[in-house]
């Protein structure tokens, strides 16, 4: 990759890879990088609006949305910016409800509503650090925000992805900072009934 990095995040779209933001260890960066695996082959695309470390990233109707992240060690944003790849153009979306960094994101796709970016967890540092419980969902089409169940547990680090209409929310950390757990919750996502969360597995604590 041209630019080294971490806490980025990535994304498809039609058979290429996005590397979107995160930190050269040095500052946070809006960087942009393609990956072409026909060609083996980088190429730089157009920054991000806002340069975020421990952002999620989904695609959506042939388009990607960068989703919240940290700008410093302090400061987590609500920010939702959308790439869109053939044209290698950004714009701003309505932010989240909930600011956060290292989140997850997955994408549903519902039988009678199109696709829904559902975004869990997180965490903010600084004065009153936490960990999230949050569950919020966005359609791309309307560009709203709904907020669903919540996890049971708050945690950041998490990975998400998506099988038909239900959403599995793997591990992540309970507390700010170093911390793990080996959670799985399945989060079934329909028009009627609303969101239920599953717990499928017990936590494990740092250090245990």
């Amino acid at each position: 990759m041209p630019t080294a990095r971490f806490e980025l995040a990535a994304a498809t779209v039609n058979n290429k890879i996005y590397a979107i933001g995160g930190d050269n260890a040095t500052t946070v960066v809006a960087t942009v990088e393609e990956y072409d695996p026909a060609t083996n082959t980088w190429s730089t695309k157009s920054p991000m609006p806002t340069a975020r470390r421990g952002l999620a990233a989904a695609t959506a109707n042939n388009k990607i949305y960068a989703i919240g992240g940290t700008l410093n060690s302090a400061t987590s944003v609500a920010t939702v910016e959308e790439y869109d790849p053939p044209t290698d153009t950004w714009r701003a979306r309505s932010p989240m409800p909930t600011a956060r960094g290292g989140l997850a994101a997955a994408v549903v796709r519902l039988p009678f509503s199109g696709e829904r970016i559902h975004v869990v967890g997180g965490e903010s540092f600084g004065e009153g650090s936490r960990t999230f419980d949050n569950n919020e969902a966005y359609d791309p089409v309307d560009d709203t925000w709904s907020t669903k169940a919540p996890m049971p547990l708050g945690r950041h680090g998490l990975a998400a992805q998506a099988i038909d209409d239900e959403v599995y929310v793997i591990a992540g950390g309970q507390t700010p900072g170093l911390s793990v757990s080996d959670y799985v919750y399945r989060l079934v996502q329909h028009d009627l009934p609303p969101v239920t969360i599953d717990e499928q597995a017990p936590p494990i604590e740092a250090g245990e």
